[in-house]
């Protein structure tokens, strides 16, 4: 059983670190963090300053403080919530406008900043916010497709927003991001799919670079404006993903090898990712929150695929414990398949495994490949999405940051 009291106290130490942890420089402040780096020859991890956006950046530590905030109003982090948003909104302008998706984009931003004021009783930072999402409707037809830094991260932002503070304004951006992504769709004989890569080969399956993201941002386009054609698009979006099954191994193919041409891996290899990013995980949460907006009921039968394919995933040998691609982004996508499903089995196995990650909470340490440690407070890949994880189990209302709305 997942003793309530043990979840607070983690969470709240892991805030109290993170805490002791930022450097300030008038009223902002920041983190660093040690980072994989394939850009920089023969080094490959990086200490530096925590970059923006919601994924690795300052953005999804102030989110973060500012939601444990609101269920342990310490005034310590309402403080330090304050200085990152500061800092964050100090430099969106280092973003390039046409980068509106959710997690390395200004839309991630923009969500975080108006949720974040509602924690933080700020009618300033809430302002930001509104302002920000303003800006990126201007520009969300101008964009890569993806959620993690294209037009499909924009609509799931902005339609999040809209309910919060609904405006024409957020509703026409939705649609016009959603004929967007219907323009440059590809169309074959498998059915659609869009290009999110430069690189030559298949356009990806997956939540945050391929079809599952932009699925689910086509329903929230769908819940606006209701014309059958976007339903249409779905069951094509997710024909073509469902093309890449294998019932051999158990999985949605990862494509992104095929991207490498020198890449010796054998077909095998592209089916055991099973995280958020890609894999099973996130497509099937993604499957459920279209459902949830469509009520297209033949989503459902890959939301159970899916959540089996992640009980049968083995905890006995753990390297990586971030949201994105680790142990507790499998805690977190196994929680929320269980309020979906009321799955017994699933209910165990999130039992069994909060009780490993629960014993290995004092002496974590986060890779972000096999073979390289990783040390950082950011929400996606490091400590802050690992203590929001705990958080959301003490309080239930929390946004679902893997698959927004859920």
């Amino acid at each position: 059983m997942i003793n309530q009291s043990e979840t607070s106290i983690i969470a709240q130490k892991i805030a109290n670190d993170i805490c002791q942890q930022a450097f300030w420089l008038d009223d902002k402040c920041n983190w660093t963090g040690i980072f994989y780096h394939t850009q920089i020859a023969n080094a490959e991890v990086v200490l530096r300053a925590l970059p923006s956006n919601f994924q690795t950046g300052s953005a999804g530590v102030a989110f973060f403080l500012s939601a444990i905030f609101d269920t342990f109003p310490n005034e310590i982090y309402h403080k330090i919530a304050l200085g990152a948003w500061h800092k964050t909104i100090d430099q969106l302008s280092k973003i390039r406008t046409e980068k509106v998706g959710f997690y390395e984009g200004r839309g991630g931003i923009a969500y975080s900043l108006v949720q974040s004021g509602i924690w933080l009783k700020s009618d300033e930072i809430i302002a930001e916010g509104l302002q920000l999402a303003e800006n990126i409707c201007q520009s969300i037809d101008k964009s890569s497709f993806d959620v993690m830094e294209g037009c499909a991260g924009g609509i799931i932002a902005i339609a999040a927003i809209n309910r919060l503070f609904p405006r024409k304004t957020f509703e026409k951006a939705i649609f016009l991001g959603g004929e967007y992504l219907l323009i440059n769709s590809h169309q074959t004989k498998k059915g659609i799919s869009w290009k999110t890569l430069a690189s030559k080969g298949p356009n990806l399956t997956g939540y945050s670079q391929g079809n599952a993201g932009i699925t689910h941002a086509l329903a929230e386009v769908y819940a606006i404006c209701q014309e059958v054609r976007y339903l249409h698009a779905i069951e094509q979006a997710v024909a073509y993903e469902n093309s890449y099954f294998s019932e051999k191994f158990l999985n949605w193919k990862d494509l992104r090898l095929l991207h490498q041409p020198h890449s010796k891996m054998k077909t095998k290899h592209t089916y055991i990712t099973n995280a958020w990013c890609h894999g099973a995980a996130g497509i099937g949460l993604s499957r459920y929150r279209t459902y949830q907006l469509t009520k297209q009921s033949f989503l459902l039968e890959d939301v159970n695929k899916a959540a089996t394919i992640l009980l049968n995933k083995s905890f006995d040998v753990i390297e990586i414990f971030s949201l994105c691609h680790g142990f507790t982004g499998d805690l977190y996508h196994l929680r929320t398949f269980d309020l979906a499903l009321n799955k017994v089995e699933l209910k165990l196995k999130i039992g069994q495994g909060f009780e490993k990650l629960n014993l290995s909470i004092e002496n974590l340490r986060f890779s972000d490949s096999e073979n390289h440690l990783l040390q950082n407070p950011s929400f996606m890949q490091g400590w802050a999405g690992i203590a929001y994880f705990f958080l959301s189990l003490q309080n239930q209302s929390l946004p679902n940051m893997l698959v927004l709305g859920l």
